[in-house]
């Protein structure tokens, strides 16, 4: 007698489109083990765009960035899953707002807040936001205009702490952590991933990135970063505790909100 149920399920998991669909609902943890279930799990998740975006391993850079004038937009994701990996903590989010005394370097920042890998300028051109109005360029330099509109930009920073041996120590007690293969290595600490660190210091920041990879940070890029601190991070970075402490800006895929006039 044919078990319905099994059948039905079996069905069901035969259709790449509905088991992705199902596997995309489950808790990030849970979907990473999940590749332990049987190598159809495995083979799916390790090849999916969308599951892999879930699973930090994919970049998603899709993020909207908003004027000050407007409210901030979407909050970066976080990637919880590395609480074990790096001592209990895992990378935050920070939101502040960033002020421009001028629409040259309103712009000009605006520009570097855009992450595309295509084009070596982050936007290839720059709406102005209504009713936002500036000098063109027959105005002389004393030419006075008036602006309603704010110039400042929403700025989302990615943050992470860790004690200066966690990451080396971890891997020496723990055998799943030091593999070389671990899943762990492939992951973003956020979505969309920073592409630079910068090491910092209460009110200090390093003017050079520590970490800087145009494609996105994994957290093989900080492990390999962090062994080779002593040679080159500076030691006048780590806190009176004894950590690291690194922050990145994450870049927006386009720029709306009230203070866009057509998208960025």
């Amino acid at each position: 007698m044919v078990n319905f149920t099994d059948s039905a399920v079996k069905q069901v998991f035969d259709i790449p489109e509905l088991l992705e669909l199902i596997l995309s609902n489950l808790p990030n943890l849970d979907l990473l083990l999940s590749q332990r279930t049987c190598h159809r799990f495995h083979d799916l998740i390790s090849t999916s765009p969308k599951l892999q975006r879930l699973l930090f391993m994919r970049p998603d850079w899709t993020l909207e960035g908003r004027y000050s004038d407007d409210k901030p937009g979407t909050r970066p994701l976080n990637n919880l899953m590395l609480r074990q990996i790096m001592g209990g903590m895992y990378p935050t989010m920070t939101l502040r707002m960033l002020s421009f005394p001028t629409y040259k370097a309103f712009s000009e920042a605006r520009d570097t807040m855009r992450f595309d890998l295509m084009t070596p300028h982050a936007f290839p051109s720059l709406d102005v936001p209504v009713p936002f109005s500036h000098p063109q360029s027959n105005e002389s330099p004393t030419t006075t205009t008036t602006t309603t509109f704010s110039l400042g930009i929403w700025a989302w920073t990615v943050n992470v702490s860790f004690p200066t041996d966690t990451l080396i120590s971890a891997q020496k007690e723990r055998p799943a952590i030091a593999y070389e293969c671990a899943s762990w290595r492939k992951m973003y600490m956020s979505q969309p991933p920073a592409t630079e660190l910068h090491l910092c210091r209460r009110w200090r920041r390093a003017e050079q990135p520590a970490v800087a990879m145009r494609t996105g940070i994994t957290m093989d890029d900080l492990v390999r970063a962090a062994r080779d601190g002593g040679r080159v991070w500076n030691e006048g970075f780590i806190s009176s505790d004894r950590d690291w402490h690194l922050e990145g800006p994450i870049r927006y895929s386009h720029f709306g909100g009230r203070g866009n006039n057509g998208g960025g």
